[in-house]
């Protein structure tokens, strides 16, 4: 399987430091009705080998000069199959508390009459130790797993999530790079990344790895003030991977 991404670096000097994840800038997440509008068209018929759909994907990620970092995650999935409601029942959301936290701020339900059902996750939220690097004989205890049950999601039905994950230490001072999926083993009907990059500091290089059928985009880069910049990527109607 060919895998499309994005691979960014960058280099810089000061850090964020907030004690609280902020959520997601209202301006990067995306429209409640217009995403339930795009959903209709996410059906068996359509795409008879998915489990689920990607209807719509918001990846914004702010970074500071010494590499520090937070990025959001706005995520609308609707759910195909038995088998796709199973998968995506209950979120979860790995990092190492060593470099940085996590954090959720949205779980929701949209029933396929279109109301929407707000799930409360912090009855079930919890934190553990992510022992999954065992096998591979390498045991970080600061490897840590957040997690939440999502009841009632039923098979038809989009789950809607939005969480963010936050570097508060680099790993290399004065480096960041990251890279984003743009394929993936479900269809996508959208999916938007933005990166607001700071001044004097602009990433070096953006690479898109394996591009086909011009389903990905990159706009033109917008002057956000104070010397910041925002890059902007969108893929539309990425095929299945198999």
């Amino acid at each position: 399987m060919k895998n499309r991404h994005l691979f960014w670096i960058g280099l810089a000097t000061l850090g964020m430091h907030a004690a609280e994840i902020p959520d997601m800038p209202a301006a990067y997440r995306a429209n409640p009705s217009d995403v339930i509008a795009a959903a209709s068209a996410a059906t068996l018929e359509r795409f008879p080998d998915a489990d689920s759909v990607t209807v719509d994907d918001r990846l914004h990620t702010a970074y500071e000069p010494d590499g520090s970092d937070c990025t959001w995650d706005d995520e609308w999935i609707k759910v195909l199959t038995e088998k796709g409601r199973r998968a995506h029942a209950s979120l979860t959301i790995s990092f190492n508390a060593r470099y940085g936290d996590a954090g959720i701020f949205c779980v929701e339900i949209v029933g396929t009459n279109g109301q929407v059902r707000t799930v409360d996750f912090a009855q079930t939220l919890k934190t553990a130790t992510d022992n999954s690097s065992m096998g591979s004989n390498i045991v970080d205890p600061l490897h840590r797993r957040m997690s939440c049950a999502i009841p009632g999601l039923a098979v038809g039905e989009i789950r809607h999530v939005r969480y963010a994950r936050r570097t508060r230490k680099p790993r290399m001072k004065g480096t960041w790079a990251d890279c984003n999926m743009l394929e993936y083993t479900a269809p996508i009907l959208s999916t938007v990344v933005t990166v607001d990059q700071p001044a004097g500091n602009p990433i070096r290089h953006a690479l898109l790895r394996h591009a086909f059928s011009n389903t990905v985009t990159r706009a033109a880069d917008v002057p956000l003030g104070n010397g910041r910049t925002l890059l902007r990527w969108t893929a539309r109607d990425v095929p299945q991977a198999f």
